[in-house]
């Protein structure tokens, strides 16, 4: 890419969109005289088509996954705990398909934002699924904590757990957690 300065810029990174740009200047058919030369850039199209499509589904899935996790998150999460269970699990295969086109002509495509918006989910959740053994903690209950004797007691939550749970609340990127903050990623915690 060239900039005002006649030098090169190297920080913007392709995109599918640009992927399909190339795509379209790409010949259709064969007629020239060179039928191998043809053959060779039919097979060059047809790779590169095959990755752009990888990368479009794996990018639709990792969005089509967010949304129904986010919906999900929206309902009484302790009631549908197996199915936080199973969104998450989702998300961390999704997760895993990134990393593991990470370093190739598919994960150069892949928009960089859907991957930090999986990694957020995913630790998101995964702090949800740790509340969910505390089912007191979804009770309105208040005599559920305990200071010491709650080892004894599986109604009831220490309180040193409590502080653990408290500070690995996921809070809104950038922002370190403390009591007032206020930036806590209210999404998780409704």
């Amino acid at each position: 890419l060239a900039t005002k300065n006649g030098g090169s810029s190297s920080s913007k990174k392709p995109t599918l969109k640009d992927a399909k740009a190339i795509l379209s200047f790409c010949p259709v058919t064969v007629d020239s005289f060179f039928p191998l030369s043809d053959i060779i850039v039919l097979k060059v199209k047809k790779s590169f088509q095959q990755m752009v499509e990888d990368a479009e589904a794996l990018q639709a899935r990792a969005s089509q996954t967010l949304g129904d996790c986010t919906n999900l998150l929206q309902t009484n999460c302790f009631l549908r705990k197996d199915d936080i269970c199973r969104s998450l699990q989702l998300l961390k295969n999704i997760q895993v398909d990134f990393v593991r086109h990470e370093n190739s002509t598919i994960g150069a495509l892949l928009n960089i934002d859907t991957k930090v918006g999986l990694s957020r989910k995913v630790t998101s959740v995964e702090w949800l699924v740790k509340c969910f053994s505390y089912p007191a903690l979804f009770t309105e209950n208040t005599a559920v904590i305990s200071s010491l004797d709650s080892e004894q007691d599986p109604n009831k939550i220490p309180f040193c757990q409590l502080e653990k749970l408290r500070d690995s609340i996921p809070v809104k990127p950038g922002v370190q957690w403390n009591e007032t903050c206020g930036v806590v990623d209210t999404e998780i915690l409704r």
